[in-house]
C-alpha cells in the first residue's frame, strides 16, 4: 500500500506538526515498537472532525475493536503520510 501512493507521488513529509494533516489525508503507524521502523503496520484515515481540544484532525480506523474516530494521530510512531489526489 505505502508502495502504491509512493509511486503515484502521494507521499507527503513525516512531521510532528498537526496542521501538516490535513482531512482526506492517509496515516501509517508502527504499532509494535515506537523506535523499529518494522512490525505491526497501522492505516487511517485523517477526518474533518477536530480533537476535543482542537489541535488536531481525529482518525478514522479499526485497530481491531471496529471502526473508531479518535485522536490517536501521535499515539503511535508515523512512518508513512499520504494525499491521493487520484489519477
Amino acid at each position: 500500500l505505502m508502495t502504491y501512493f509512493k509511486n503515484k507521488k502521494a507521499e507527503l513529509a513525516v512531521t510532528d506538526k498537526p496542521e501538516d494533516y490535513k482531512p482526506g489525508d492517509l496515516v501509517t503507524w508502527n504499532l509494535q515498537n515506537k523506535k523499529v521502523m518494522s512490525g505491526i503496520t497501522h492505516i487511517g484515515i485523517v477526518t474533518d472532525q477536530r480533537s476535543p481540544d482542537g489541535k488536531r484532525y481525529m482518525i478514522a480506523h479499526n485497530i481491531g475493536g471496529g471502526n473508531n474516530i479518535e485522536d490517536m494521530l501521535f499515539d503511535y510512531t508515523i512512518i508513512g503520510h499520504f494525499r491521493y489526489k487520484g489519477e
